[in-house]
């Protein structure tokens, strides 16, 4: 079997912090950069139970800072955006029941599944 060669993910990569989600689950925050463009990187890790070893899991985000569109002439400001809606999800979960009928999601699996 031959031996596979390292890929690079992030050009430069830092851990801030972290949030412990539960025992075995902590959410990992980190500043990346990636070609040029600023991210952070929001990544659930677990613990692997053979060593008790934290590994990242599948689960994740990665939010670009400012994204460049109309080839660099106009700049999105995703980091500004998603804090303004996360702030007003917070608020609206305030006052929101816990449960309501009218605004349930619901998933019906497929046939056969």
């Amino acid at each position: 079997m031959a031996t596979e060669k390292a890929k690079k993910i992030w050009d430069n990569y830092k851990v801030i912090g972290e949030v412990k989600k539960s025992e075995a689950i902590k959410l990992v925050v980190a500043a990346a950069y990636r070609d040029g463009v600023q991210y952070i990187n929001i990544r659930e890790f677990y613990i692997r139970k053979r060593d008790n070893v934290w590994m990242p899991g599948r689960d994740g985000i990665t939010i670009p800072v400012i994204i460049p569109v109309n080839q660099g002439k106009e700049m999105v400001h995703t980091y500004t955006q998603l804090g303004d809606l996360m702030t007003e999800a917070v608020a609206a979960l305030a006052v929101m029941p816990m449960e309501d009928e009218e605004n349930a999601v619901w998933y019906t699996p497929k046939e056969g599944k």
